[in-house]
């Protein structure tokens, strides 16, 4: 059985639609657990895959931790390194949206798989 409302309570205010926030700003309430969670996520990544490429296909350890040692020489350069791979990832999706209005579809995601294939190429062919 309902109720009827009674006409002389208040009315409660609307409550904001999910992932809308009544006030401005950059920073949403989920932000940051969305930041840390990819944050684990890759680093959950990084483990598994060295660990399955010395573990189980057996490729020296050296080889695989590379990277760590090289930590000190490369940051330098993110500070040119991490805008040039936001340009490239904002210019596929720019250019797959051009794309769409002028009457072809692709998808986004063939087009960022194809730049991050020949970001690795690219990457290993400098080594």
């Amino acid at each position: 059985m309902r109720w009827p409302a009674a006409s002389w309570a208040p009315e409660a205010p609307p409550t904001p639609a999910l992932g809308r926030r009544s006030s401005p700003g950059w920073l949403a309430a989920g932000d940051v657990n969305g930041f840390l969670g990819l944050t684990l996520d890759n680093t959950t990544n990084l483990v598994i895959l060295a660990s399955l490429l010395i573990g189980v296909f057996g490729f020296p350890a050296d080889l695989v931790l590379a990277w760590i040692g090289a930590l000190d020489d490369a940051l330098p350069y993110l500070s040119i390194a991490l805008p040039f791979a936001l340009v490239t990832i904002v210019g596929g999706i720019d250019n797959t949206e051009s794309a769409l209005a002028s009457g072809d579809e692709y998808r986004a995601r063939d087009i960022l798989l194809v730049e991050a294939l020949a970001t690795v190429l690219t990457g290993s062919a400098a080594a």
